[in-house]
């Protein structure tokens, strides 16, 4: 699924059932890094995980953000 923005925000879509807490740690902070290489115009400044605690699985990332400052020369 492809990652959705609105404005200042975006949410990346995934798909993580839960299991030992380290991996899905990892996954997330490999999302998250491949999100920001791939935006470099735009700084990261929260995120927050969306879960179906039903299913017991991460769902997505909602991930807020701005436009990187850019540096006065």
């Amino acid at each position: 699924d492809p990652i959705l923005t609105v404005g200042n925000h975006s949410y990346i879509p995934l798909m993580i059932f839960r299991g030992r807490t380290q991996d899905v740690a990892m996954r997330v902070l490999n999302e998250l890094n491949a999100f920001e290489k791939s935006h470099s115009t735009i700084q990261v400044v929260g995120w927050h995980l969306f879960d179906d605690a039903s299913n017991d699985r991460v769902t997505g990332i909602f991930v807020d953000h701005q436009p990187k400052e850019q540096s006065q020369k």
